[in-house]
């Protein structure tokens, strides 16, 4: 469980800016200059502690969603809660669950069962992302217990809608879909009734394979997944070390670039030369994705609908850059 970038979004405190999580930390970066802040927490030291900015710990915090420009959402893994995170003295402070205390699931809540945020036990958290102004999807595990919920920021309750832990997900542009990864492949679960499709199964069976949907295989941890058009979704396929693509009208996938392609995908498949993407930020307006590795961002440029050329634009050292600001 080495440090990494595990989630990416553009700051709405700092404008301009990329807000994003590494090892036990969420910090700003400015993307003129190179250089990270630090908001909250510490590179190495972990555990349990709320505070301000570096006296805070965090223990492996997986996601940094900003629920407005002034507070942030971080779901902290191996505290077993969520935390909030406020811009305007960077200090945190416990949003849902019991930190420090990961739930006994020998006591699981049933499926669709309501708690409160007071009143809710979570296991090690999985992933948080934001699926409306006041809605974010949670997952969270203990052993082979697993569960997905949404909390609602407005009313402060938890709402448990399926047995899975999703790596990823994705809000479809309606609103009313969400496309999710997890080790056993694509789904997507309709919003109203919190019924699940599957697009792909493995089966147990992982790799890397495209085409349609009824054949495609991907890693067995995708890390993100992102859309890049109204159709179009990519993901980040980390054992693959692999971006990937999936055509919603076509059903069909195909690989965008890959460390060992060579062409032996596709001819639109690209050599990245990187390894084990984590996090994804899709840029369409700027033609860019940028894509978050253990220590350091990419970019990958999109040329039209696909993906024709993938270069280095900036590599931001953040070992080193948050080392200068202790």
């Amino acid at each position: 469980m080495g440090t990494r970038i595990a989630h990416m979004e553009f700051d709405l405190f700092v404008p301009g800016n990329l807000l994003f999580v590494f090892g036990h930390s969420v910090q700003t970066l400015n993307p003129q200059n190179n250089h990270a802040d630090l908001i909250a927490g510490g590179d190495t030291g972990r555990g349990y502690v709320e505070g301000q900015g570096s006296d805070v710990r965090f223990n492996y915090p997986k996601s940094a969603i900003q629920a407005n420009h002034t507070h942030i959402v971080v779901g902290d893994e191996y505290n077993c809660c969520v935390r909030l995170l406020s811009r305007l003295d960077n200090t945190t402070s416990e949003l849902a669950g019991k930190c420090g205390d990961c739930y006994d699931y020998n006591h699981i809540e049933r499926l669709y069962n309501i708690s409160s945020f007071s009143d809710v036990n979570f296991g090690k958290i999985r992933l948080t992302a934001k699926i409306s102004d006041v809605h974010i999807v949670l997952s969270d595990s203990m052993l082979s217990e697993k569960r997905m919920s949404i909390l609602n920021l407005e009313t402060e309750r938890v709402t448990t809608v399926g047995s899975l832990t999703p790596s990823s997900v994705c809000i479809d542009h309606s609103g009313t879909k969400l496309y999710f990864t997890t080790e056993y492949g694509l789904g997507v679960m309709d919003l109203q009734t919190f019924e699940i499709e599957w697009l792909t199964s493995s089966n147990g069976n992982t790799g890397h394979i495209d085409g349609s949907l009824l054949i495609a295989r991907l890693s067995g941890n995708p890390s993100f997944t992102a859309y890049l058009s109204t159709n179009i979704l990519m993901i980040a396929d980390t054992g693959n070390s692999a971006l990937r693509v999936l055509d919603l009208v076509n059903e069909t996938f195909s690989t965008v670039c890959h460390p060992e392609s060579a062409g032996s995908y596709t001819d639109f498949t690209l050599d990245c030369h990187f390894f084990f993407p984590q996090s994804l930020l899709v840029v369409p307006e700027q033609g860019l994705v940028h894509v978050g590795l253990y220590d350091k961002i990419a970019t990958v440029f999109i040329d039209g609908k696909y993906y024709r050329y993938c270069r280095w634009q900036f590599t931001y050292s953040i070992i080193l850059v948050f080392s200068s600001n202790m």
